[in-house]
């Protein structure tokens, strides 16, 4: 009776930690859009986000880091392997962030890793070949995961071409800036550029922009009192 309840309760377990895996799967995503995934976990390693995250949060990265290592599920009885040290987690996706880093500014990259085993599998009826790393410490089979992905996606990582920004991130439809935010910061700036040109004011030309949307939207009485702003210190 008891062998029966320890076996059902390390079955569950195993249950649990299979659904995980496939919610991981579902999060870090495929070809490029995982490569993005693996950009935001360096830059939470770098930004020290990592050491403040909960619990919670820290058993969904533990199960999105053994799904990107072996998007087939990891070899063996199915069971929850140990949690990932916070610090060493910390470590690694440091050690990559410098990798990525050295690569999108033209430098080399290189690391060395033993005790590795590689996975292959074609699930019946597929067409498709599944790939996956195993080893003793699964640094290891992340940072070949990792740069297997980047070898075949990374060309895709640039920098930010705002010059205030240039941060790294991954390029879709040949996009220039790492977010909207930028995109328009950029645009901005060239537009004062061509107003001081023409020896006129950003901040005039604004306002009058603004004038012209308040008679729109209410009347021109209350258009009429728009006033523009002081500049701090005057």
């Amino acid at each position: 009776m008891g062998e029966i309840s320890v076996r059902q309760k390390l079955e569950a377990e195993a249950e649990r930690w299979l659904t995980a895996l496939q919610a991981a799967d579902q999060r870090i995503g495929r070809a490029a859009v995982a490569l993005d995934w693996l950009l935001r976990l360096t830059e939470t390693a770098e930004s020290e986000r990592l050491s403040k995250l909960t619990r919670s949060q820290l058993a969904n990265l533990d199960a999105e880091i053994y799904a990107f290592i072996e998007p087939m599920a990891p070899a063996g009885s199915g069971a929850r392997p140990e949690p990932i040290d916070r610090d060493a987690l910390m470590r690694m996706a440091l050690q990559l962030r410098q990798g990525i880093t050295n690569l999108a500014d033209g430098r080399p990259w290189s690391f060395h890793v033993t005790n590795l085993r590689r996975h292959l599998n074609r699930p019946k009826g597929s067409e498709i070949i599944k790939s996956g790393y195993s080893a003793e410490h699964w640094e290891a089979a992340f940072l070949m995961r990792a740069a297997d992905l980047i070898t075949k996606h990374g060309a895709r990582i640039h920098r930010c071409a705002l010059k205030a920004c240039r941060r790294l991130f991954v390029r879709h439809k040949g996009g220039l800036y790492c977010s909207k935010a930028c995109s328009q910061k950029e645009r901005t700036e060239r537009m004062k550029r061509a107003l001081e040109r023409k020896g006129e004011s950003f901040s005039a030309r604004r306002h009058l922009y603004y004038v012209h949307t308040l008679e729109r939207q209410r009347n021109k009485a209350v258009a009429s009192k728009a006033r523009r702003r002081k500049k701090e210190g005057r």
